[in-house]
């Protein structure tokens, strides 16, 4: 799927066993995902979510199944909703409180969440075969499809509870919500969660002996006359065909509740057992011991519903669900208990060392490939670089020891006499980035590309919405926030303009991107792309400089645009902080005495009487005017309604952007060289400004990103000035440096300063830390921006 083509869907419960399935199945399909867990800070359920990110889009929510509202923002703005969290302990001591009225009232606050979200499509509730099977049945051979419906009375004498899913149906009927309940049996496979649910440890019991687990898996069967297994890949693309599934193509054309039972195979654990005895002898599964349980299964779930529908399961024998990827997920830990078993039966002393990833060399001849992974960063292999990401996020963070520290560890551990159990052998806990920086530093030969590696957990990373994400500061913005780690959201008038938006793609391989269609003039048309979002950069104005109506298209445009942003990220209620994309034209626009002394810095602003005192106001007055109204006007709406507010008056902005269209201010900078009529308006601005103000766009974006940041009070105004200079000594740099475009000096003619009258000083934002990287006319018009000019058609080849 393109940027803007992409869906969100939202998977509550993303830490659990078939909800990390679904996430990251979504995630291979294109989706954006926003999942939600009790507690985002808890890695040790969590850390699995950090490996899903390398796959797409996918923002952690904080959410709680007891707490109504909670659910709001991680629905908000989604397509699909699937709802698979459901408070499960089958060792309860208060099961009706903690099982019955929790698993109902939860259900009903993320439906809630989906009717306030206004866009949900679809909801997916994962029930459960449990709510089929269980009711009195007499004899054997029994075939129960959706019209079965566990019996209440039966399974309980209590007060009658109405289940989820009778309640999730009546909510979604009375609010017009396309509800789907998928009743899975028990489920089977690999997941990417990183802790079990006691399903997993029940069906895979047959292998670990875990007695107290197989006992479970009899009372299983005899419950549900049999065992009925579905691989959990199964159930999950079952999930999303339905979530797909066009409303008319279901047995019911109406919106209220469907039901499909989700059953692979319809088995026994005797069937089980003998499967399991002949792949897998190195387990020694005793079939023997299981004692008296049933040959055949008595009751058969049927899923002939959802097959009808067009699905079709890919795994339908037990060989093929239970597969060598499960087997291997239990196979470290059985290794070890097992190990441990056998040394306290014959007295044996057993240590087991943990190690992390070990480094350096080694007396062997074949490297491992995590070595090869490690030195990657140095070689350049993008595949190996790939590798140690994906280690990075499979674990939290990257952790290493010396091999030598490994061997000197495991030989103390063995001469210690005391030394017993597991011991973690872990040297440094690191993260790719900072290794990265490291590594570039000690061997700068080796050319370490630092901004290639994130520097954000999933449940760290930070959103931002970045307006006007087809416009030259904002794409590069974007581009740069990605690459810190940043999921970014941006908007544009229109999403289904590839001409301005083709870059979105690309800019899509660096991070999580979404496009908002949103309108400067429409007030609310923001609210979606800000909600959620930790920092708001304002960078969308309207800019046409051959206005024929500028009081209406720039002036009242820019400034009531500038509000309506500003409302929605009030109206959001998450956002820290808003960066305000002013410009220089609000600060240096007013009548000077005098040439040569004049330094302007952020208590200078641009007269607005002075700028009306023509009888038809420009489009560059017009811009002017409207840059200072829009300072002053959000700067009174974010102080009534608390909001951190900063505003940036950048001056002209160089060098190479994503953004596929040229800005103006591109063609007027650029056309010392290309020669164009576009001269005409440097030399008017060389004229009225006291000479041209430059900075890189790469550096405008930084001082954006820290003002955004930085933990103390950034406030009010900074100007954002690298280089105060004029046209002449940038026409006498570029022609020394780009013969081949001949650039005419002697053209310019003698009314223009050789040296700048007015100077802007960036002495405020310097003293807040920042350090411009480009400072000179040769750093600033680089080869990028030439080639870059080249690409747009401003430049010849």
């Amino acid at each position: 799927m393109s940027a803007v083509e992409r869906k969100t869907a939202c998977v509550t419960g993303g830490n659990g066993y078939i909800a990390s399935a679904l996430i990251k199945m979504l995630l291979q399909k294109g989706y954006a995902v926003n999942t939600t867990v009790r507690n985002p800070d808890n890695m040790e359920k969590n850390s699995h979510l950090v490996e899903l990110q390398a796959l797409g889009p996918l923002k952690v929510f904080r959410a709680d199944l007891d707490e109504e509202g909670s659910f709001d923002e991680a629905v908000a703005g989604c397509d699909y909703a699937f709802l698979v969290a459901a408070p499960v302990n089958l060792k309860s001591h208060n099961p009706q409180k903690e099982l019955v009225e929790a698993g109902v009232r939860g259900t009903l606050n993320v439906m809630r969440s989906c009717v306030r979200a206004g866009t949900v499509r679809r909801v997916v509730l994962t029930s459960s075969a449990a709510a089929v099977f269980n009711r009195p049945l007499q004899g054997d051979g029994h075939v129960l499809d959706e019209s079965s419906w566990s019996d209440v009375e039966y399974l309980t004498s209590a007060a009658n509870r109405t289940s989820p899913g009778k309640e999730a149906s009546r909510v979604a009927e009375e609010n017009g919500i396309s509800l789907v309940n998928v009743c899975p049996v028990v489920t089977v496979g690999p997941a990417p969660a990183v802790e079990a649910k006691p399903c997993v440890a029940a069906v895979l019991s047959l292998l670990s002996g875990d007695e107290e687990m197989i006992s479970t898996v009899k009372l299983m069967e005899k419950a549900s006359g049999g065992l009925m297994l579905v691989h959990v890949d199964d159930l999950c693309r079952a999930e999303i065909f339905l979530a797909e599934k066009p409303p008319a193509s279901t047995a019911s054309s109406s919106a209220a509740a469907e039901r499909y039972i989700c059953c692979g195979l319809s088995t026994t654990m005797l069937q089980l057992a003998r499967t399991l005895a002949a792949k897998y002898p190195q387990y020694n599964v005793d079939i023997a011991a299981l004692g008296d349980v049933p040959e055949k299964p008595t009751i058969f779930l049927s899923s002939e519903k959802l097959t009808g529908e067009g699905f079709e399961f890919m795994n339908k024998t037990l060989d093929e669900m239970y597969d060598d990827a499960f087997a291997y997920a239990l196979s470290k830990v059985l290794i070890e208990k097992e190990a441990r078993k056998m040394s306290e039966e014959n007295g044996i002393s057993v240590v087991t060392v943990c190690p992390v990833i070990t480094v350096d060399p080694s007396p062997t001849t074949v490297v491992s490939m995590r070595v090869a992974a490690l030195l990657s960063l140095l070689s350049g292999d993008q595949e190996m670089i790939n590798t140690v990401k994906f280690m990075e996020r499979a674990c939290g963070g990257l952790m290493l020891v010396h091999v030598d520290d490994l061997c000197r560890c495991e030989i103390f551990l063995a001469e210690k006499t005391s030394a017993s159990g597991r011991y973690i052998c872990c040297g440094l806990n690191t993260t790719v980035l900072q290794l990265a920086r490291s590594l570039a530093a000690k061997y700068p030969r080796y050319s370490v590309n630092v901004a290639a590696y994130p520097a954000m957990s999933a449940v760290e990373r930070k959103t931002a919405c970045v307006t006007g994400g087809s416009g030259y500061i904002a794409s590069v913005l974007i581009k740069m926030l990605l690459q810190k780690g940043y999921a970014v959201k941006t908007t544009v008038r229109n999403p289904d303009n590839m001409e301005k938006n083709s870059h979105f793609k690309e800019l899509q391989a660096l991070g999580p991107l979404k496009i908002f269609r949103a309108d400067l003039e429409e007030e609310g048309s923001f609210d979606e792309a800000v909600a959620g979002c930790d920092y708001a950069f304002l960078v969308a104005a309207p800019m046409n400089l051959n206005s024929q109506n500028p009081e209406k298209e720039l002036l009242e445009a820019g400034v009531q645009g500038t509000l309506n942003v500003l409302r929605s990220c009030v109206k959001a209620g998450t956002v820290k902080r808003v960066i305000l994309t002013s410009s220089a034209a609000a600060v240096s626009s007013r009548p000077l005495q005098g040439d040569g002394s004049h330094v302007l810095d952020e208590s200078s602003w641009s007269d607005l009487e002075h700028l009306r005192s023509t009888n038809k106001i420009s489009p560059a007055q017009a811009y002017a005017i409207a840059k200072v109204l829009s300072e002053k006007e959000a700067s009174k709406l974010a102080e009534e309604n608390g909001i951190s507010l900063v505003a940036v008056c950048p001056v002209a902005t160089v060098s190479a952007s994503p953004a596929p269209v040229a800005n103006e201010s591109v063609a007027n900078v650029l056309s010392l060289l290309s020669g164009n009529e576009e001269i005409n308006t440097l030399k008017m601005i060389d004229k009225y400004s006291g000479g041209l103000k430059l900075v890189h766009v790469d550096d405008l974006c930084r001082v954006e990103i820290l003002l955004a940041e930085k933990a103390s009070a950034a406030a009010g105004r900074y100007i954002c000035c690298a280089l105060n200079t004029t046209m002449r000594q940038i026409a006498g740099s570029l022609a020394a440096k780009y013969p081949q475009y001949n650039v005419d000096i002697d053209a310019l003619g003698d009314n223009l300063p050789e040296k700048p009258t007015i100077f802007l000083s960036s002495e405020k934002l310097t003293e807040e830390g920042f350090e411009f990287m480009y400072k000179t006319v040769d750093e600033m018009y680089d080869d990028a921006f030439v080639e870059y000019g080249r690409a747009l058609g401003i430049l010849p080849y």
